[in-house]
């Protein structure tokens, strides 16, 4: 899953503190959004949520949770996904040893 930045709110009303006080002394500022353009990728596990990586950038965020999307769907035998190692490229045949 694909959530906001923990610090994208704090980071959004500093900034608007800040641009206020600017205004009030006739100045005008311009402040780069650093935490309010990032997300994380996250995984829910029982409730529990388990940080992956924390991306800057909507695009390149929803290509990694893509990414990582794919890489799930292989460990867990559902459909075409990511191959990582030559062993995921096949599956269990009969009479395989462990």
């Amino acid at each position: 899953m694909m959530m906001k930045h923990d610090k994208a709110r704090e980071e959004r009303e500093l900034h608007e503190r800040q641009k206020f006080r600017a205004q009030t002394r006739n100045e005008v500022i311009s402040r780069k959004r650093y935490f309010d353009e990032s997300f994380h990728i996250i995984f829910d596990y029982l409730g529990q949520r388990v940080d992956v990586v924390t991306i800057y950038d909507q695009k390149r965020a929803a290509a990694r949770l893509k990414a990582c999307d794919k890489v799930m769907d292989t460990k867990n035998h559902m459909g075409e996904g990511e191959v990582l190692s030559p062993g995921e490229q096949w599956g269990d045949t009969p009479g395989s040893l462990p």
